[in-house]
């Protein structure tokens, strides 16, 4: 049986409506919904950390430019990482905010990256 560490966490209530839609319509109790998506937060931040020492070692960084030692990525790994972040990031977005993000992207002059 797992350990229960109970905490109490003050919710914006935008974030507290969309919890507690989530909940109900997937017939979760609300801290079930919260658990998951804290979870969820760990899985990725530790997955971007691991990425971002990836990119260093390769030379993508600035700050990895001149380590002896290393061995650069293929590019194709890379582009890899890259598509696999922006399709993580698409299936965890709302529609919204991936519209936002591409007229941000618009506004900068770069294309918009569509998957296959």
């Amino acid at each position: 049986m797992s350990q229960s560490y109970p905490i109490q966490v003050r919710l914006p209530s935008e974030l507290f409506v969309e919890l507690k839609e989530v909940a109900s319509s997937t017939n979760q109790t609300l801290p079930a919904v919260i658990r998951e998506r804290l979870a969820l937060a760990s899985f990725f931040h530790q997955t971007v950390l691991s990425l971002r020492a990836d990119l260093a070692l390769s030379g993508a960084l600035p700050s990895a430019r001149g380590l002896a030692g290393h061995q650069p990525l293929h590019p194709a790994v890379l582009e890899g990482m890259l598509a696999e972040i922006l399709m993580t990031l698409r299936y965890l977005a709302s529609p919204q905010k991936i519209r936002e993000a591409q007229a941000s992207v618009e506004c900068g002059g770069l294309p918009l990256w569509k998957p296959r």
